[in-house]
């Protein structure tokens, strides 16, 4: 009588036409059956977790932040970098290692690696920045700003002939100290060598993770009065660290 209340409460129905064990067995078969059902019901109706979603858009979150504030070609600009401006017509979509050479620093991956030298006839060039940030009317104190004052299209007026010669002399270049051997005639910038090394190491264990092939693309946003030597070294010591797809940032003009 006992076995059957039990059965009823679970669900079962007698089995009719076996013997005491195959009964035994069936019922036991069939209560297992009833417990995996009454177990999935449950989990089906447990409701969602939110740390789950939260952690999950954390890390959404944070990959957006960093593919935006690593874009090479977020570029802002001002006295200290003045793209060049070029007719070409590429807009490249693939991923690279920045390279920032300004007038005062040589930055890669947002990080200053490296002092860039300003002089003029013998001295270290001025730099006064304008205090409210205003289009500049008549030419600054500064040799900088000077400098970019008179490199308009056209030139202000006030830039007399005298001081554009003065401007032609100003210099930038890379103190010996940081060269490979400390000389002065060398190519290889060692603390810029060093800090693209470790990139490029970072850059290789991430494609590895992802499955897909390092390419060593590198994009040079260089200030447009940045001499040609400064950039020779910087393409050689990217070169030396396995970036050989170079590629320079500048402003697109519809002018030709």
């Amino acid at each position: 009588m006992s076995t059957n209340n039990e059965n009823d409460s679970l669900g079962l129905v007698p089995f009719k036409g076996l013997s005491a064990h195959e009964q035994e067995l069936q019922r036991r078969k069939a209560y297992k059956t009833q417990v995996r059902k009454a177990r999935r019901v449950q989990e089906e109706r447990r409701p969602l977790t939110i740390t789950s979603l939260m952690d999950a858009m954390t890390i959404l979150l944070v990959f957006l932040l960093v593919s935006i504030t690593s874009d090479p070609l977020n570029v802002t600009q001002s006295d200290h970098l003045l793209l060049a401006r070029s007719t070409v017509d590429f807009s490249p979509g693939d991923d690279s290692v920045p390279i920032m050479i300004n007038k005062q620093h040589i930055i890669v991956d947002h990080q200053a690696v490296v002092q860039v030298d300003c002089t003029v006839d013998g001295r270290t060039c001025s730099d006064i920045p304008s205090e409210d940030g205003a289009e500049r009317t008549s030419i600054p104190e500064g040799d900088i700003q000077a400098l970019n004052y008179c490199q308009r299209d056209p030139a202000p007026a006030d830039c007399t002939p005298e001081e554009l010669a003065r401007l032609n002399r100003i210099r930038f270049r890379i103190d010996e100290s940081y060269k490979q051997d400390g000389d002065a005639e060398q190519f290889l910038i060692v603390p810029l060598l060093d800090r693209l090394q470790q990139v490029v190491k970072d850059q290789k264990e991430q494609s590895m993770l992802l499955g897909r092939e390092f390419r060593g693309i590198t994009t040079i946003i260089a200030d447009r009065n940045i001499p040609f030597r400064m950039l020779a070294e910087v393409v050689h010591t990217a070169g030396m660290a396995e970036l050989g797809d170079i590629r320079f940032a500048v402003i697109r003009t519809s002018n030709r």
